[in-house]
């Protein structure tokens, strides 16, 4: 483009990035470079990234591996590396809000009839849960049962603990935390949502669950 005019400060940029980013009134084409180009979500936040900040220039959105770097608000809220790193690449600023809280998910509840959407999203924004372990179930006497994780070679305190333990029991820890999901009467309903959603996601994880569950 060749600007025929004066060029001005784009009001919107300018404060974080002076000179990067102008406007002016008029402007010539010289050379169309391509047409019609579509980036998915992921594409624009990649090329975003060195110009989307949270207050000021050096408080980037997003790291270079594209992890959401806690704004100055979700730092003051509690809101760690340690939680960012466990979600999805490149989400948005609006996909988690000042909490750390997955409005992601959210949004999920609300544009579907669905009550399985939400915990679908979250198993897909939060790779690390149901990731690593796998749980062996062994027989005792007296119908009893033992449960250790394949992975790690845990021993575990019946199913329940299993079941948490295959999730991921640090992303769960921080999942319900920061939900506001860890009080007693919630907590239950909470993970039993969740382990439904890795059952419909991976039947062949959860085999054990259910001859568990047959008494």
């Amino acid at each position: 483009m060749q600007p025929l005019g004066p060029l001005r400060e784009d009001p919107d940029y300018g404060g974080h990035f002076p000179g990067t980013f102008l406007r002016c009134r008029r402007a010539r084409v010289l050379r169309r470079v391509a047409a019609a180009v579509v980036l998915s979500e992921h594409e624009q936040r990649e090329r975003e990234r060195r110009y989307k900040v949270w207050e000021h220039a050096d408080e980037p959105v997003w790291d270079e591996h594209g992890v959401i770097n806690p704004s100055r608000q979700m730092r003051e809220n509690g809101v760690t590396r340690e939680w960012t790193r466990m979600l999805r690449p490149w989400l948005g600023p609006d996909d988690v809000g000042s909490a750390g809280r997955l409005l992601i998910a959210l949004r999920a509840a609300g544009e579907t009839a669905g009550e399985e959407e939400p915990w679908n999203t979250i198993l897909d924004v939060v790779p690390a849960l149901d990731r690593d372990c796998r749980i062996r179930v062994e027989r005792r006497p007296e119908h009893d049962r033992s449960y250790w994780c394949r992975s790690c070679g845990t021993r575990l305190q019946g199913r329940d603990h299993a079941a948490v333990h295959q999730l991921g029991e640090r992303a769960v820890d921080l999942l319900l935390a920061i939900h506001g999901w860890n009080d007693p009467q919630v907590r239950p309903a909470v993970l039993g949502l969740l382990v439904r959603a890795a059952i419909r996601r991976d039947q062949s994880r959860w085999t054990w669950l259910r001859e568990a569950s047959r008494g």
